[in-house]
């Protein structure tokens, strides 16, 4: 949503509240190949069936308006998929050939908070302690595993990355990097035709390094491509004075990922260790 579209919704979504009645959310929560909107686009509708912003180019909103009905009156949620590809349905010629579910939620009116209780503190407390362990449990089996391919970008298991809640449309290379002083790592891959991909690394912990202050991450966008339109990107502790050089940040050693995001192709970037005087004397082929 742009800024001008979330503030219409807000806009109504207000309105709801403060007159404490009863409307529906539509959120737009996974696209399969082509649709005019994308996850996270939304449409607020009302109970006579008006609604505020789209999630379509027009052929959309009536079906969702009718199941937004149904979830107004029962206030049950409901999760619909769309096929824009079914002419006997939309027999509209749109040009769009894909899928997306929505997801549709009631709301209603001024919500109140519910009284602070011990039992409430105590559940909240005990979640928050369980969600710390379970989190670095999850990172550092991960980085372990991670070091068992070093200054490598395997593929990362689509299973094990769906599991984890990412994201269907974005393939992931995870892997570990460490570097002596003296060395650096050569990552070279042709980028696909695909709406973005990256590059960055992280600590041991899978966070990533400080953006705000080192060279710590590259994208689509960001890098400097060669003349066949591949990218070489270089991680080392100094700067060798070659184009997109990575910094460590202080790091002897830490994760690092790669993305390609709704790509054509996933071609695997290529990692090798070189030493730093290599490159500072020519960069190798």
């Amino acid at each position: 949503m742009n800024l001008r579209e979330a503030e219409r919704f807000l806009a109504a979504l207000a309105e709801v509240r403060a007159a404490g009645g009863r409307a529906a959310v539509a959120t737009v929560v996974r696209v399969h190949g082509s649709a005019y909107r994308r996850e996270g686009a939304r449409m607020l509708v009302r109970p006579d069936g008006t609604y505020e912003c789209a999630l379509s180019g027009g052929c959309l909103e009536p079906a969702v308006a009718d199941g937004a009905a149904r979830v107004i009156s029962t206030g049950e949620p409901a999760l619909v998929s769309y096929d824009l590809a079914d002419d006997s349905i939309w027999s509209l010629n749109i040009g769009c050939s894909g899928a997306v579910d929505i997801r549709i939620e009631r709301i209603d009116g001024p919500h109140q908070p519910r009284p602070v209780s011990a039992e409430r503190i105590d559940r909240g407390l005990k979640g928050s302690a369980f969600f710390v362990l379970g989190c670095a449990k999850l990172f550092q089996k991960w980085a372990d595993d991670f070091q068992k391919h070093p200054n490598q970008l395997p593929l990362f298991d689509p299973k094990v990355a769906g599991a984890a809640g990412g994201d269907p449309n974005i393939v992931y290379y995870h892997s570990y990097w460490q570097l002596a002083p003296d060395e650096a790592l050569v990552i070279d891959a042709r980028p696909p035709e695909c709406d973005y991909w990256n590059f960055q690394l992280s600590n041991h912990w899978l966070e990533s390094l400080d953006y705000r202050y080192w060279p710590i991450h590259l994208n689509k966008a960001t890098a400097k491509y060669r003349p066949d339109g591949s990218v070489r990107i270089v991680v080392a502790h100094e700067d060798p004075g070659v184009p997109n050089w990575l910094q460590t940040a202080g790091h002897e050693r830490g994760a690092m990922c790669w993305r390609w995001i709704r790509a054509k192709q996933h071609p695997q970037p290529q990692a090798r260790v070189v030493k730093l005087a290599e490159l500072r004397g020519g960069a190798p082929a």
